[in-house]
């Protein structure tokens, strides 16, 4: 049985749709009761697995939607391999206390769980078992985000956020995300991210752990989008175990095509990217890196490539990376970036069993400033005992400001 709630406070029963293999139609025909007099709730009971797929939803600046159930007893699940299961555009949209996804183990091959637009949509305390995709927020969306997630089995991206269409002055800039205590475990064969951010101001990430996707955070702007800006990350947990054996880094930032800055770690972690890089920053404004580890990546542990600006990292551990070829893969490696701060770091093999990586001696060099264009660098009170060349490669111009000392 289904229940639904007007945002006038006259509740209602629709039809038992007990035992159908698709209960498409009659919870359209609750959504669309709901938003012909402004909103209200759905609640789906439990136990029972409804299945479903195309259900949209529409409301206006003021209006309110609310689906819940019963915790793991209510399952909402796609009818079919393809599609997306809820649209939601405009209004106030809170999906809650339920299970998503698709029944079959690896049987979506398209589509989204949920895709919002112009929303403040919000998904907590819900678990999400197999599927392609699980939810996406598009152009409009303000202050949203998800929270108390347990997700299994996608086979894509776990999160999409594209919310902003250009930058100001021309529209307001949107994002005000937030994303607390998330687990996630990718498909075998995942081809996704754990976060796919594309465009936005200000969103925040904690107590989250991301396991074996192809990258756990990608934040790339397109060119045709808005910037990418305002970043945070504590308890940031990237973990390549169970993903493909082929990966792209654990932690990818990009902004080549349009801007991107501002991005700040705090207590992380990123290993066992088995065929990548732990981190890898390019062209982005000012990011932060304090405490935490980055260790037993295939290749490079940490890269600032070309473009960074006031980019710095202090206090990581990073130990046992370049596990696809020792000795030729270093910890934390500098390209033609400006303005990078590197210093209080353990980067080298593990001495002694006191650092974090399982591996040691793979790493060819504990730092290595790669190309002349290099300038304004310091590097400075850095342990970089016990790696296989050496614990510091200085290969940086001279043209601007060079600290290196007490390494």
């Amino acid at each position: 049985m289904l229940a639904s709630q007007s945002s006038t406070n006259m509740p209602e029963l629709i039809e038992d749709v007990m035992g159908c293999s698709d209960d498409s139609i009659a919870i359209q025909r609750v959504l669309d009761r709901l938003a012909a007099c402004g909103g209200g709730s759905i609640y789906l009971p439990g136990p029972r697995t409804y299945r479903a797929v195309g259900l949209t939803w529409s409301g206006n600046a003021d209006s309110r939607l609310c689906i819940f159930g019963d915790g793991p007893a209510t399952r909402l699940m796609l009818s079919n391999t393809t599609g997306d299961l809820f649209t939601g555009i405009g209004g106030s949209i809170d999906i809650c206390d339920m299970e998503v996804g698709h029944p079959v183990h690896g049987a979506s091959t398209n589509g989204f769980v949920f895709k919002f637009y112009g929303a403040f949509a919000n998904v907590r305390r819900v678990g999400f078992h197999n599927g392609f995709n699980g939810v996406y927020w598009g152009d409009g969306c303000d202050q949203c985000g998800a929270t108390d997630i347990l997700a299994r089995g996608l086979k894509n991206d776990l999160f999409f956020v594209d919310v902003s269409a250009s930058a100001p002055p021309v529209q307001p800039q949107h994002g005000n995300m937030t994303f607390s205590h998330i687990r996630s475990q990718a498909y075998s064969t995942n081809t996704g991210a754990g976060f796919r951010l594309v465009s936005g101001d200000g969103m925040f990430f904690s107590h989250i752990q991301v396991h074996g996707y192809q990258n756990g955070v990608i934040a790339r702007p397109s060119a045709s989008r808005s910037y990418l800006a305002n970043l945070f990350f504590d308890q940031f947990t990237v973990d390549g175990a169970g993903g493909p054996a082929i990966a792209g880094p654990g932690a990818c930032f990009d902004g080549t095509d349009n801007m991107l800055a501002r991005v700040y770690f705090s207590n992380s972690w990123i290993g066992a990217v088995a065929g990548g890089r732990g981190l890898h920053a390019k062209n982005t404004q000012v990011f932060s890196w304090r405490n935490g580890s980055i260790i037993d990546n295939g290749t490079d542990g940490a890269v600032f490539d070309v473009g960074c600006e006031d980019c710095s990292m202090g206090g990581v551990i990073v130990t046992g990376n370049g596990q696809m070829a020792p000795n030729t893969y270093s910890g934390i490696v500098v390209y033609g970036a400006d303005g990078v701060k590197i210093f209080d770091n353990r980067s080298g093999a593990t001495i002694n069993g006191t650092d974090s990586s399982t591996r040691m001696n793979t790493q060819k060099y504990g730092i290595h400033v790669v190309l002349p264009s290099t300038i304004n660098y310091e590097v400075h009170h850095n342990d970089l005992r016990g790696n296989l060349s050496a614990g510091f490669m200085d290969g940086g111009g001279t043209g601007g400001r060079r600290v290196v000392h007490d390494n």
